[in-house]
């Protein structure tokens, strides 16, 4: 897809570089990207200085997560999806590519490989920045045939997730069809569509549909907007806690992976997080490293926690 090269021999070591340190992330439960390339651009040199300490992060340009998520449930028919490897279908100015090296090798008996990546990559300080400004620069540039389109990529995106939608099918349908037209004008790619509404689904091809969404006679299925999980069928939130097995070593680490599974942008479940927050601040005041296993009061308190957790998937938050 020629996100990546290979260095050339002799500009190996004639040219100014960084070599980013990257590893493979397993991503359970994902419909697409199951296994996802994590570059850690933070990683210091033999000077103590990282690529990310030396990059911008530019300004903030778009709106906080809780007002997209309350504008978007304004709308009769809404709808969801995502740029399909926003990041990866932008380059970077040719002039600094060479801060983008990685070494790599097919197997263990090839010998090690110098490339450099193409595109706007994933763990740089300056990523965010960079891609957003792109989306918000080709609705500036192609945006004049397109203002509905326009319109939804400068208040409805948040990074590559789209939430929008309309009053009704019809002008939903457009506005669709619109907003992929731009974004193709700049190579981008709509996947993975959701919606309240299965009138609305049927437009769209099923080779660009959530694997989440059914359709029959009625839409059926649960997806995720912004994190949080939708039923489609209900047009409810509704939360999903699934932790950690009991069996294992309760430390520090699996504590706070279990708690970062309950995601709550708009304080819905704030209650409950509450009580993680606090028993968190204990672990810290008792210098526990991360996979040290806590003591039997501790853990307790926590099993008595964690058996809350369950009663929040009984919890639906309707329109």
């Amino acid at each position: 897809m020629k996100h990546i090269e290979e260095v050339p021999e002799e500009e190996i070591h004639s040219k100014r570089s960084i070599y980013i340190p990257h590893l493979a992330v397993i991503r359970e439960g994902k419909e697409t990207t199951s296994t996802r390339v994590v570059f850690d651009a933070s990683c210091k040199g033999s000077n103590g200085i990282s690529l990310n300490d030396e990059l911008l992060l530019g300004p903030v340009l778009q709106g906080d997560l809780r007002s997209l998520l309350m504008r978007w449930r304004m709308h009769a028919v809404c709808f969801v999806s995502d740029i399909e490897k926003m990041y990866r279908m932008i380059l970077i100015a040719k002039e600094d590519k060479d801060f983008q090296r990685v070494l790599w090798r097919d197997n263990p008996d090839e010998p090690i490989k110098d490339y450099r990546l193409l595109t706007v990559t994933f763990g740089t300080a300056s990523a965010p920045y960079l891609a957003i400004k792109t989306l918000v620069q080709l609705s500036i540039d192609e945006g004049e045939n397109y203002p509905i389109a326009t319109r939804i990529i400068q208040e409805d995106f948040y990074v590559d997730d789209v939430l929008s939608g309309c009053d009704n099918v019809e002008n939903a349908i457009a506005a669709a069809k619109e907003l992929k037209y731009l974004l193709q004008q700049g190579g981008f790619q709509l996947k993975k569509w959701s919606s309240n509404n299965a009138e609305f689904m049927r437009s769209i091809k099923p080779s660009e549909r959530s694997s989440n969404v059914h359709l029959d006679l009625n839409i059926d299925g649960t997806t995720k907007a912004l994190g949080i999980a939708w039923n489609l069928r209900t047009d409810k939130f509704e939360y999903n806690s699934s932790t950690h097995s009991e069996s294992m070593n309760i430390t520090k680490r699996s504590i706070l992976s279990d708690i970062q599974k309950l995601y709550d942008p708009l304080g819905w479940i704030a209650s409950l997080l509450v009580m993680t927050k606090i028993f968190i601040q204990r672990l810290w005041m008792e210098k526990y490293s991360w996979d040290e296993e806590i003591s039997q009061s501790l853990i307790d308190e926590w099993r008595t926690i964690k058996r809350d957790f369950k009663n929040v998937n009984g919890i639906r938050i309707d329109r």
